[in-house]
């Protein structure tokens, strides 16, 4: 991925907004290292699929383990 790495706070109710204004981010609350977030888009601005930081599971889903089981009686 090519571009700019952006790192803002902010705070619950406050907004960010992109590309002349076509994408405006608005934080609603937070809650632990939970965020509700409200998007308002133009009608072309394309949505990609959520990605998930690394290590972090989405829900319901957890990571199978190996186990490693020493031999009976030896």
């Amino acid at each position: 991925m090519s571009g700019r790495r952006l790192i803002r706070q902010i705070k619950a109710g406050e907004s960010l907004s992109f590309d002349g204004g076509r994408v405006v981010v608005t934080l609603r609350q937070r809650t632990g290292q939970r965020a509700e977030l409200s998007l308002h888009l133009e009608d072309d601005v394309v949505v990609d699929k959520p990605t998930h930081a690394r290590g972090d599971e989405p829900r319901g889903h957890k990571t199978l383990q190996a186990r490693r089981y020493a031999p009976m009686g030896t």
